[in-house]
């Protein structure tokens, strides 16, 4: 009421006229940002609302990271099942080459000993032949003296 008195009277009369207009763009300017926020809230999301909406979310992204972890263990998987397969071929391989090698040395320890074995004989057959050797030159060079004496003597005689 006291605005309408001061409006009803004259300007030369009212000590503050300024005053009383910008009371009221203030007040029509509060009543325009209520209304906006009324309407505001009748639009906005409730807290729980919010709430609901991010746990969407979160499925969501739980799920698609679900997946994603599920196609990179079926990679990792795969890999394992590689691995193996190829870990398990190449212990094969190396067990079959330790056989064969150790076939190859147990082979080659066999012919050692049959090799000493003949090498012993063959030393023992050198050894009796250098002794008959020896025996025959002793006998060879007896009759080459006794046939140098006979030879000396037939010479001597026929001359």
């Amino acid at each position: 009421s006291d605005i309408r008195n001061q409006r009803s009277k004259s300007p030369a009369e009212s000590p503050a006229p300024i005053f009383v207009g910008v009371a009221t763009f203030a007040m029509q300017r509060t009543i325009v940002f209520l209304a906006l926020a009324a309407a505001a809230t009748a639009s906005q999301v409730t807290p729980v609302q919010k709430v609901v909406d991010m746990m969407e979310k979160m499925v969501e992204k739980g799920k698609s990271e679900a997946e994603a972890e599920k196609s990179q263990f079926a990679v990792y998987v795969k890999f394992c099942e590689n691995t193996t397969v190829e870990k398990r071929r190449a212990i094969e391989e190396a067990t079959e080459r330790i056989d064969l090698l150790t076939a190859n040395i147990d082979k080659a320890s066999s012919d050692i000993d049959q090799l000493t074995k003949e090498i012993g004989e063959a030393d023992a057959i050198i050894d009796s032949t250098s002794a008959e050797k020896a025996n025959a030159t002793s006998v060879r060079e007896a009759e080459a003296a006794d046939y140098a004496v006979a030879l000396k003597d037939y010479t001597d005689s026929i001359n």
